[in-house]
């Protein structure tokens, strides 16, 4: 059986490459079609070039997707569903990575072509690569994004660790579009010794610095710092943050910030106090889920 791994993001979304890597961790023998090839083999990722929209090419070929493509009935794969409504009949079967997205799809009556599968995050490996003069202290991890956050959130977020706490700061751009915006962020600091920003890499290499942080507070590396064991604060809902924290966690509201209400002014410093206050009881909360989530995307079968 053969298994093609369709995507079409753009290569500087490291959530996107964690799909690719943990997916050809649990299928290695599955080929990638790629809109952007050159780019996704920058960042060591082995692909076939091109686009290959005719993808059947025998009856035994499974085509994975993460969300509708015009003219592919495929699998969707290892992704939410809650903003998908009206498309999901666009898919052959469907393998969601959490339990709330299965019953979401089991109360709109799709019942028989789902199945629970694993979060792909899981199964990608991290990288330790040399941070210079880092981690001297407990280290906070920033994984920001511009999105719909009002200009100075962060710098007030910032301003707060450095002056009420003893934690240093990390800027890790887990998205490569946020690069020059952190690059921003971090200026105003680069003469102390407390706050650094990290240059982008690929996914297994910004894990390894989330690893090494005592907490995250991010958007997109919110997911990657909960697979690597890393209490984070999420900003942004999502289907997939609501998804796997309430796996994780037993609830989605002490670690996953709607958008909206970062709005006013301390805002998200209140939240982040109100986080570390409740840090001891994440971190033992993932270290009991993290490695039953490893264990079962690990011993998951496909068929």
């Amino acid at each position: 059986m053969g298994y093609w791994l369709y995507s079409r993001d753009g290569v500087g979304d490291h959530s996107r490459e964690d799909w690719i890597r943990g997916t050809c961790t649990l299928l290695p023998q599955a080929d990638i079609i790629t809109s952007n090839p050159e780019g996704d083999l920058q960042i060591g990722l082995g692909l076939l070039g091109g686009l290959f929209l005719d993808y059947r090419k025998s009856k035994e070929d499974i085509l994975l997707l993460p969300r509708p493509v015009k003219g592919m009935r495929g699998i969707l794969w290892g992704w939410p569903v809650d903003t998908l409504h009206g498309k999901l009949d666009r898919f052959e079967k469907i393998v969601v990575p959490d339990r709330r997205s299965l019953l979401l799809l089991r109360d709109a009556g799709i019942e028989k072509k789902i199945r629970l599968g694993p979060d792909l995050s899981f199964l990608v490996q991290r990288q330790i690569r040399p941070l210079a003069g880092a981690f001297r202290r407990d280290t906070v991890g920033l994984c920001l994004g511009r999105r719909d956050v009002p200009d100075g959130v962060f710098q007030e977020l910032i301003r707060y660790i450095l002056m009420e706490t003893t934690l240093d700061i990390l800027i890790i751009p887990y998205h490569s579009g946020d690069v020059p915006m952190l690059t921003g962020l971090a200026r105003p600091y680069q003469d102390g010794d407390r706050v650094r920003l990290r240059t982008d890499g690929d996914s297994r290499q910004l894990r390894g610095d989330i690893s090494l942080c005592r907490c995250v507070v991010g958007m997109e590396g919110a997911v990657a710092a909960w697979s690597c064991g890393v209490p984070a604060l999420c900003l942004g809902v999502s289907g997939r943050t609501v998804g796997l924290a309430v796996d994780l966690f037993g609830s989605w509201q002490e670690t996953v910030v709607p958008l909206r209400a970062l709005s006013a002014e301390g805002a998200l410093v209140e939240r982040f106090q109100q986080f570390l206050r409740r840090e001891h009881g994440l971190r033992r909360k993932l270290e009991a889920a993290v490695p039953q989530r490893r264990e079962f995307a690990r011993q998951w079968k496909f068929c």
